[in-house]
């Protein structure tokens, strides 16, 4: 069974990322096939008619604007996890530290966990806590691997409204990584850019493109392909 840890994005929901990652979720488990909506037996094989993914949702409690193509498609209400877009000059470092702390609380409660999963706004939140997890205790890693959907690195907008980089959480991660980009994501770029960051020029990632937008593919193959990955990436052994 592998145990994954799930960040929604900015102006959603821990149940909206229920939906957005497959309408086959029940009662908190996922089997394989059931992830990527009743796929062939072929992904049953190659997880040995036995894996099986246990999805666990940490909510935000920062309540917020619905964040893009949410409003009128999921009822709210709609949360983040800290101020998003974090502002320059702000005190917003201080609720992102917050909201570390209530990951590590939630690792220790109901973990162990083998997979840190973060969609967008939650995607960048997870890689700026295993950067700064892995600094402070390098030999002590929490989760065997990283999945990032359409996610951003660690940045806030200065005072024109440009997206600035955190250079001071900028890291390479120890742990492998999974990274699932949008062709069409006004912030493909940027999830580009956290893929490299992530890995490195000698670290363990695999990137995988779907043809839509910010949000989640249904296709079906390309939700086979994020299967077997994890469940490849899961098996790596980091130093």
């Amino acid at each position: 069974m592998i145990r994954v840890l799930c960040l929604h994005g900015a102006g959603t929901s821990s149940d909206i990322l229920r939906v957005q990652l497959g309408e086959s979720y029940r009662y908190g488990t996922w089997s394989v096939h059931a992830l990527i909506s009743l796929a062939s037996a072929q992904l049953l094989h190659v997880a040995n008619d036995s894996a099986a993914f246990d999805f666990h949702f940490l909510q935000g409690e920062l309540e917020c604007e619905p964040g893009p193509g949410v409003d009128g498609v999921f009822d709210g209400p709609y949360y983040c996890y800290y101020p998003w877009p974090k502002i320059a000059g702000s005190s917003d470092d201080d609720a992102v530290e917050n909201v570390y702390a209530l990951i590590y609380e939630t690792v220790e409660q109901e973990g162990p966990f083998d997979v840190l999963l973060g969609f967008s706004h939650g995607g960048t939140l997870a890689y700026g806590f295993l950067a700064q997890h892995e600094k402070n205790h390098p030999f002590d890693p929490l989760f065997r691997c990283a999945a990032f959907f359409n996610a951003l690195p660690p940045f806030h907008l200065d005072s024109e409204g440009v997206v600035v980089y955190d250079k001071s959480q900028a890291r390479t991660l120890s742990m492998p990584s999974l990274h699932v980009i949008g062709k069409k994501d006004f912030v493909r770029q940027h999830s580009v850019a956290l893929s490299q960051m992530a890995a490195g020029d000698s670290g363990t990632r695999m990137v995988i493109e779907h043809g839509l937008g910010h949000e989640m593919t249904r296709d079906r193959e390309t939700n086979v392909r994020i299967c077997r990955e994890l469940l490849s990436l899961c098996s790596v052994r980091t130093p």
